[in-house]
């Protein structure tokens, strides 16, 4: 808690996709010193792994995070960052689940 108090603090919850995020003890610390929702930002990664249950949790009303979410596919080892990023981009554009998300809040170059 004491990192995330300062009110010049940014607050990133980093989240699994394929985890509910209500279960999440970050999200609800920050909402604990982030009463106005100003500073906190969720990353949500490993879209790729499910999807379906993504979109459900990107729907829900419940989970209020200030600044909003955006959503990554990690890197694979193998790739450099510029083929990842294109794997990534290509995921978001194809998938039926992931290509319901709005554009301007998916991929790494978003969150950077």
């Amino acid at each position: 808690m004491e990192y995330i108090m300062p009110k010049e603090c940014i607050i990133l919850n980093v989240l699994l996709a394929i985890v509910d995020f209500l279960t999440y003890e970050s999200i609800r610390m920050s909402q604990c010193v982030d009463t106005t929702d100003e500073r906190t930002l969720a990353v949500v990664t490993k879209c790729d792994k499910s999807p379906e249950d993504l979109l459900e949790n990107f729907t829900s009303d419940d989970v209020n995070i200030g600044l909003g979410y955006v959503y990554v596919r990690n890197r694979i080892k193998d790739k450099s960052y510029e083929e990842a990023r294109v794997e990534e981009a290509r995921l978001f554009q194809t998938d039926p689940f992931l290509s319901q998300i709005d554009k301007s809040i998916v991929g790494i170059p978003i969150l950077a």
